[in-house]
């Protein structure tokens, strides 16, 4: 006998805005501090 199916729940993908996206980029080539204490991500 097979496994019961489940249904799995598609997890939604994370949408930015360009002006999130250019301010990470901005973080990034300045490389003083971390994305993590500069943005507000969280995983």
């Amino acid at each position: 006998m097979g496994k019961p199916s489940k249904t799995v729940k598609k997890r939604l993908r994370r949408t930015f805005t360009p002006e999130f996206k250019a301010e990470a980029v901005r973080l990034c080539k300045t490389g003083d501090r971390g994305l993590g204490k500069s943005l507000p991500i969280s995983t």
